[in-house]
């Protein structure tokens, strides 16, 4: 199975701190039998002048069956479940590490991420 992550900013993620989007992917990938959610926690940043690590993004783990249809799923839903602008989806595609991102345009979609 492809693994997917959903990377949310952290500061942007407050408003639905709440699972609503773990368990609204959740429920969209199993309506359609597309995969599940395996894992969700936050992510913490680099130590900050305080030396204090700070939360970077939350992020939602997902094992996929079919990846270019749970891409356009993410890309239909999380929108709709509140993900903020910047919510990054990271996938790899031949082997190579792929990010599409929330703009506030829109989705940007297939950009190669730098490692």
């Amino acid at each position: 199975m492809p693994f997917v992550y959903i990377k949310v900013p952290a500061a942007r993620h407050a408003e639905v701190r709440d699972r609503t989007l773990e368990d609204g992917v959740a429920q969209a990938l199993a309506d359609l039998r597309l995969g599940e959610v395996i894992s969700s926690g936050e992510s913490l940043g680099d130590s900050g002048p305080d030396g204090a690590r700070r939360v970077a993004f939350h992020r939602i783990d997902v094992d996929v069956n079919d990846l270019a249809s749970a891409r356009a799923l993410f890309r239909q839903v999380l929108p709709t479940l509140g993900a903020p602008v910047l919510t990054e989806v990271h996938y790899t595609e031949n082997r190579l590490p792929m990010v599409d991102v929330y703009e506030p345009a829109g989705w940007t979609s297939g950009a190669t991420r730098r490692q």
